[in-house]
């Protein structure tokens, strides 16, 4: 039996195929990693957890939806189990779940997992933590054609995060403020929809 030092060179093997592009070997990597660690650790273990969503994300990436998400779908079952409460490591599984169920078109699923996330990460992260700016994030996505006041309500979250993060004049901050401003100055909150900002200007939306 390969010793745990060995998956964890397959997962960094695994995440330096993926950044070249390679997907099908990064894949083949991570996925002789879980092997190894369901071999050593057993199914029910955090090492397995974290295999479980590094693979279960390059299948996605590569093609595969309906594999990746029952692995993402299998580390979340293991961090529930494992982990007594919220854990950090429970808000990343359900998050990562949450962007393939959003991704899959399953939005319902992916409002419950997200809105799972959003929550232990704010009970358990500080208030100003980027994590949760990354979710509030997908659910301003989610939100965004459905339910644009609701869709505002995340995007303030994510926006308050990054100033305190990053400062007012960070340029990755623009497309932030850019987005929440098109919540905050183009939704017509009488008809409950979102306009583009050429209807807006066209019948002088506030």
């Amino acid at each position: 039996v390969a010793p745990p030092e060995v998956a964890v060179a397959l997962n960094n093997y695994s995440a330096l195929l993926r950044r070249d592009g390679k997907l099908e070997a990064a894949a083949a990597a991570a996925e002789r990693g879980l092997q190894i660690r369901r071999t050593v650790f057993g199914d029910v273990h955090p090492a397995v957890a974290e295999s479980c969503q590094n693979l279960g994300l390059l299948l996605v990436e590569s093609g595969a939806p309906e594999r990746g998400c029952a692995l993402l779908l299998e580390a979340v079952a293991i961090c529930e189990r494992v982990f007594e409460g919220d854990d950090p490591v429970l808000g990343t599984a359900l998050h990562n779940l949450g962007g393939v169920h959003r991704a899959m078109g399953n939005r319902e699923a992916a409002e419950q997992c997200l809105r799972r996330a959003l929550a232990i990460r704010r009970r358990l992260l500080r208030p100003d933590h980027l994590d949760i700016a990354v979710t509030a994030s997908s659910l301003v996505a989610l939100f965004r054609r459905e339910s644009p006041a609701q869709a505002l309500e995340f995007a303030r979250i994510t926006v308050s995060i990054r100033v305190a993060n990053w400062g007012e004049d960070h340029a990755e901050l623009t497309g932030y403020l850019i987005e929440l401003g098109d919540y905050e100055g183009w939704f017509d909150a009488s008809q409950e929809e979102y306009v583009p900002e050429n209807t807006a200007r066209e019948h002088d939306y506030k």
